[in-house]
């Protein structure tokens, strides 16, 4: 591979240690479609150290045990992670929300909003689990005798 006027070897620098130039690979062409190494430079670039903690904070990732010293292996090992759990889609959500200018580029990767319903059956839910007045006595279809007699005369 030639080295660039950045003193990058493609797209990764040649300083960097060969795992993470390993992992990085993998992100760039796992089959979702998704560049993850452009994932990775925009969030390198858009986001400082306390925004990823935050967005970590928000996402319940321990941002701790994030692997790496630098921002950018942090970064890789976020994507990582969150690729690995099935939440790749929760970590573009994110940063999409905060920064919105991404939304074009990032759309296809957003999770699906979810269908809203036009009745409201949440009660069902909540009855279902023991919630609301407790009912004195099973409901019947029984009819009360006296008061068809009374009817009848």
């Amino acid at each position: 591979m030639k080295e660039n006027s950045t003193g990058k070897i493609g797209s990764f620098s040649k300083n960097e240690p060969i795992w993470v130039i390993l992992v990085q690979n993998y992100l760039a062409y796992a089959g979702d479609g998704m560049d993850r190494t452009q994932l990775r430079d925009d969030m390198v670039s858009l986001f400082n150290e306390a925004e990823l903690q935050v967005i970590c904070r928000r996402l319940d990732v321990p941002y701790e045990r994030l692997g790496g010293k630098t921002q950018t292996d942090r970064t890789v090992s976020l994507i990582g992670w969150m690729d690995r759990n099935g939440r790749l889609p929760d970590l573009v959500a994110e940063l999409v929300r905060e920064r919105p200018h991404l939304r074009q580029q990032y759309a296809a990767y957003l999770p699906a909003p979810k269908a809203e319903s036009d009745v409201d059956l949440s009660w069902l839910d909540r009855v279902a689990g023991g919630e609301g007045p407790a009912i004195e006595e099973p409901p019947t279809m029984r009819w009360d005798s006296d008061v068809h007699k009374l009817d009848e005369s």
